[in-house]
């Protein structure tokens, strides 16, 4: 049964958010106007769970949305068009598949092949910058599911001089110099920027990077949210893996009727960090730093 297929009001099978078990403490199905739709079945839930936490949602075969309170990261559940999305309680968002990498891939894994600021030389593997040499900055035991099976593997954020960008790479992309930066070469000069997400006139929620002048890479977090204005807070995420550590960076809610566009953005940084000047460049994408 794939995960948009509305299950009937009296159905002894109710979805649930992934990960969660609890006993049903109500249920009920209705015909109702939905977001501009009146022919959906919208489905109402209620649960309660043993340790006190509890979440209460609603489904109408496109979107399934649920609230969550109590002893629990999560605070709200979204699938639209079957992609899920996590809001946890530090006001930072993650997808269903990061959310999964996070709590289920903290498992024994292969020492990694490289160290962080090893030099490396791009393999043929990737045309696009084969012969390239860079420094790996990061790395993420990466999980994948292609043609019904797992794959795990290594992947590693390498900063490219040439481009002065950063780039993710399989392990198998990489071939070792031999030799090691310095992490003093790898602190920023000025205010940077990156996004991960295309950037629209008006965007709901975006993530990415940034990094302060004498510091390292960071991850921000934008979202809309019932606030009359801009706040933030600080938040960080704890890699899955021993070679990580913590990941620190900030989370803004923004207001509904804000249009958040690369000027608001930029201005809501502009605001916590005082800088008027960021630099946009392609730096390494939020999700494999968190």
């Amino acid at each position: 049964m794939s995960d948009d297929t509305l299950i009937p009001a009296d159905s002894d099978s109710p979805a649930k958010p992934e990960g969660l078990v609890g006993e049903r403490k109500e249920r009920k199905a209705k015909v109702r106007d939905f977001a501009g739709r009146s022919d959906g079945l919208i489905r109402e839930e209620e649960y309660e769970f043993g340790t006190g936490r509890s979440f209460a949602g609603r489904e109408d075969g496109k979107t399934r949305e649920f609230e969550f309170e109590g002893e629990n990261d999560v605070r709200k559940f979204e699938k639209i068009n079957g992609v899920s999305r996590y809001t946890l309680s530090d006001g930072s968002v993650e997808t269903g598949e990061e959310r999964d990498a996070r709590l289920h891939l903290a498992v024994a894994a292969p020492a990694p092949a490289f160290e962080r600021l090893e030099r490396v030389l791009i393999g043929e593997q990737s045309a696009k910058y084969h012969g390239e040499q860079g420094t790996v900055l990061w790395s993420d035991w990466a999980r994948y599911r292609k043609d019904g099976s797992v794959r795990q593997l290594w992947q590693y954020i390498v900063y490219l001089q040439a481009d002065n960008s950063w780039r993710t790479f399989r392990q198998s992309d990489l071939k070792s110099l031999g030799a090691f930066d310095v992490e003093s070469s790898h602190l920023s000069q000025r205010p940077e920027i990156s996004f991960d997400l295309v950037m629209e006139k008006d965007n709901n929620w975006m993530e990415g990077s940034f990094r302060l002048p004498g510091e390292s890479w960071q991850c921000m977090s934008f979202n809309k949210r019932d606030v009359a204005d801009v706040c933030h807070k600080l938040s960080q995420w704890q890699r899955a893996t021993t070679w990580g550590g913590t990941m620190t960076g900030i989370s803004f809610s923004l207001p509904q009727t804000a249009c958040v566009d690369r000027n608001y953005l930029l201005g809501a940084m502009t605001q916590v960090f005082g800088f008027s000047e960021w630099i946009e460049v392609h730096g390494p994408d939020s999700m494999f730093l968190r």
